[in-house]
């Protein structure tokens, strides 16, 4: 009797294995993709040479170096410039690559506006966890009739549009909709990234390690902001004619999006 009862329930659990599950989680490889506005500003080029100038004089004084030497192969700048110009509309983590065509189609019929009150501002500032890597120095876009605030929304309602089609077939979610949108937009551009772990690996009191980071950041800031001012008095315009899709990976843009659309009054 015993041993009939367990061959049963031996079928019983192998048929349940058998059955379709809904929450079943989608197999597909994943990806992390930035869909961004490129520039290429002339302002930003010369603030380059200034701004590294001006950081690595500040880190020789307060830490003794501009470098973290690994070994007599390897060594890294603790602060670099970013050379490459972009404002990012939309961020979109840990999306599944089996629906990348849903969204690149959702971004091709795109509805956006000319953007004609465009500037660079003049705040500049860190953006990042003082725990992680690295940091950004940051300026933000002017963006006083939020036509920029509107391009993120209709690329946010783009991407929705997909990840709906996406969840409709497969039965999850595209992408991480809660990580991608857990900041509130906040238009700028990346001027360079701060190594915040290299300058602790290089503090040998690890007590004073953040306090040190906390006046390098307001000593840059400070030195910056100085530059934008002399640099960006006269020429602060910015043209977008297009969007494009970066894979943070490759360090690619891997699609590219015109939107040299009618402007809302010919609309």
């Amino acid at each position: 009797m015993n041993i009939k009862w367990y061959s049963l329930l031996g079928i019983l659990i192998l048929l349940i294995g058998c059955l379709p599950s809904n929450s079943k989680k989608d197999s597909s490889p994943k990806s992390t993709i930035f869909i961004q506005a490129p520039l290429d500003l002339s302002a930003i080029e010369k603030l380059h040479t200034t701004i590294k100038h001006a950081a690595d004089t500040i880190l020789q004084e307060e830490i003794g170096t501009t470098e973290l030497i690994i070994s007599p192969q390897e060594k890294y700048a603790i602060f670099f410039p970013k050379k490459r110009q972009a404002i990012t509309a939309y961020y979109v983590y840990d999306m599944y690559l089996n629906g990348k065509n849903l969204l690149f189609t959702a971004l091709d019929n795109l509805k956006a506006s000319t953007l004609e009150n465009v500037t660079l501002g003049s705040h500049v500032t860190f953006f990042g966890d003082l725990n992680k890597e690295m940091i950004d120095l940051v300026i933000f876009i002017g963006d006083p009739k939020k036509e920029l605030l509107q391009l993120n929304q209709e690329v946010k309602q783009a991407v929705h549009k997909a990840n709906k089609e996406y969840k409709l077939t497969h039965k999850v979610d595209l992408y991480d909709i809660t990580k991608s949108e857990q900041f509130t937009f906040l238009p700028h551009l990346s001027l360079g990234h701060l190594r915040i772990k290299a300058i602790k690996e290089l503090i040998k009191d690890k007590f004073q390690a953040n306090k040190i980071i906390e006046i390098i950041k307001e000593r840059i800031i400070k030195a910056i902001s100085q530059e934008v001012s002399r640099i960006l008095s006269t020429n602060k315009n910015i043209s977008v004619n297009k969007l494009a899709v970066y894979d943070p990976k490759t360090r690619k843009y891997i699609k590219t999006i015109n939107i040299d659309l009618p402007s809302k009054s010919n609309s």
